[in-house]
């Protein structure tokens, strides 16, 4: 039984003016593709990335984010979906709603990494990762 859905939610603080990106098996090579929809605006499309950006975090502010992840068979994309709101000085908060594949279609997933463009989460973030078994 292997896990092929999976559901990750963290409230994260930055530590520095960051981007929260997500990657899978540690693969940082063009295989990612994703549309971005910040506060409702149209739509923004990225091809061959090396990872899909979930949404921009200003300095010891925070951001809450929601992804969930299936990829029920290795010879599939996985696919992604992700909500992410985010904390302003201005008490102006924004959400980011993403939708993305991982082009890999040979593995299942067997790392999930929720990491920033430099820098660390401050302490205090918090993560939960659920998934769903299926034989």
């Amino acid at each position: 039984n292997t896990y092929r859905f999976f559901k990750l939610t963290a409230d994260v603080v930055g530590t520095a003016s960051v981007n929260l990106q997500l990657r899978l098996n540690n693969d940082s090579a063009a295989n990612y593709d994703y549309t971005d929809v910040l506060n409702g605006a149209a739509g923004i499309l990225t091809n061959a990335a090396a990872q899909i950006l979930l949404g921009t975090l200003a300095t010891l502010l925070r951001a809450t984010t929601t992804i969930i992840i299936a990829k029920p068979v290795a010879a599939q994309q996985a696919m992604v979906s992700a909500q992410t709101s985010v904390g302003t000085a201005a008490n102006t908060p924004s959400v980011d709603d993403v939708a993305g594949t991982w082009r890999n279609t040979a593995d299942l997933i067997t790392r999930i990494d929720l990491l920033t463009s430099a820098s660390t989460y401050a302490a205090n973030s918090r993560f939960v990762l659920e998934g769903n078994r299926t034989p």
